[in-house]
């Protein structure tokens, strides 16, 4: 595998090798559980913190875990399937100077979502995050940040300006527009799910998500050597757009992209439906080219096929093993379902979440505790069609 970027996740930074291990290694570090719905038991969580969103990457024999929360809550371990706990900081962003905001001053507050990383170059690593803005349709919309840090586990900086952000969004200090090298045309929706991809022949992307239903696409822009910069022409009708459309989708979510290649196939896994209960699920689509021509979707995980409550916000892995994790024969995903009750590994049932809606429709307090976890499976693959194998997991 190439030494950089050593990326493992929601979009893989690496193109996936076509290698295989023996079939001991991969024995000997799974515990298969339920991967249909006639299962008697659900698979287990790798960890029952709070993890939703996972971004993954792997420093050594280190992974390390961005998650939705304030400021990026980052988790690490040196086992795939267990031992996750908050890193040393807690959390990934950092303000550039006492008194700065840690998502950047361009940005309106330090909530973020779905945070995903990359190593650019020896002792350079960027994570990727959406954070809020002003000056577009309403005040929870969104841009792309960069962030940058000397390691996985350090104090990632923001740039002073977003990788991608609409036309109409201001900054937070200032109140002007943000110059953005990259200038969506959404109508004031915002744009979230950021995941860096490298292709087999170097070139470096960044997918994304534009924000509002009942419209939503999944964008993808080329960028430099750096990460930090978009290139390429922009659009006839909108020369400040680099970004092109993946897919779109009328009738509901569309979210969470990831990319990898695949005997020289890109595949794209996303997540569709409401991720808020149990409908949401992860499918892919595969093209031979990585801006455009995505189509013969295939679902990959759903409810029914996994024992988990809304299987999604999937992040996908290479092969490479560390000390303790062999590497699976094709890989490793990562995604979050919903749990509910105490011990935070149970997933939540079609009539817990029934029962979930209708209080908060009433403005109830919740009935029964409930959180995103982190869960662990084999991807197995015909080709560049993937499939779902065991699940790993050993709640920590």
């Amino acid at each position: 595998m190439p030494s950089v970027p050593q990326r493992l996740a929601r979009t893989l930074t690496v193109a996936l090798s076509t290698a295989t291990v023996g079939t001991a290694a991969l024995l000997g570090a799974l515990t298969p559980t339920a991967t249909t719905a006639h299962a008697a038991e659900p698979p287990a969580p790798v960890s029952t913190n709070l993890m939703a969103d996972p971004g993954l990457v792997l420093d050594g024999d280190t992974f390390h875990a961005f998650t939705t929360g304030k400021l990026a809550p980052a988790h690490s371990s040196q086992q795939a399937s267990t031992g996750w706990a908050p890193t040393a900081n807690q959390h990934a962003l950092f303000p550039a100077a006492p008194g700065e905001r840690g998502t950047g001053n361009w940005a309106a507050d330090e909530s973020v979502w779905a945070p995903d990383a990359v190593e650019a170059a020896p002792g350079k690593w960027l994570l990727f995050y959406s954070a809020k803005v002003k000056g577009l349709v309403d005040g929870n919309q969104r841009c792309i940040g960069v962030a940058t840090s000397d390691a996985p586990d350090g104090q990632f900086v923001p740039q002073d300006r977003p990788l991608s952000c609409p036309t109409g969004a201001v900054r937070a200090d200032t109140g002007t527009p943000i110059a953005a090298s990259d200038q969506p045309n959404t109508d004031g929706d915002g744009l979230i799910d950021p995941s860096p991809f490298q292709s087999a022949d170097g070139r470096r992307f960044v997918l994304f998500k534009v924000q509002r239903p009942p419209t939503t696409s999944l964008l993808i822009v080329e960028v430099d050597r750096s990460w930090t910069r978009a290139i390429g022409p922009g659009l006839p009708e909108h020369p400040t757009q680099r970004s092109r459309v993946l897919r779109s989708r009328e009738d509901g979510q569309i979210e969470n992209p990831a990319m990898v290649q695949r005997d020289g196939t890109y595949v794209l896994f996303a997540s569709k439906d409401n991720w808020g209960n149990c409908a949401y699920k992860t499918v892919s689509w595969r093209s031979t080219d990585p801006m455009s021509g995505f189509d013969d979707e295939q679902t990959l995980m759903t409810s029914d096929s996994t024992g988990l409550c809304g299987p999604g916000g999937a992040d996908v892995t290479d092969t490479v093993a560390t000390a303790t994790s062999p590497a699976l024969p094709d890989g490793q995903i990562f995604l979050h379902g919903w749990v509910c009750g105490p011990t935070h590994a149970r997933p939540c049932t079609n009539q817990e979440w029934t029962e979930i809606e209708e209080a908060r429709r009433n403005g109830e307090p919740d009935p029964i505790e409930v959180r995103r976890v982190m869960y662990n499976a084999a991807l197995q693959w015909d080709g560049a069609v993937p499939t779902l194998g065991p699940f790993t997991g050993t709640p920590s």
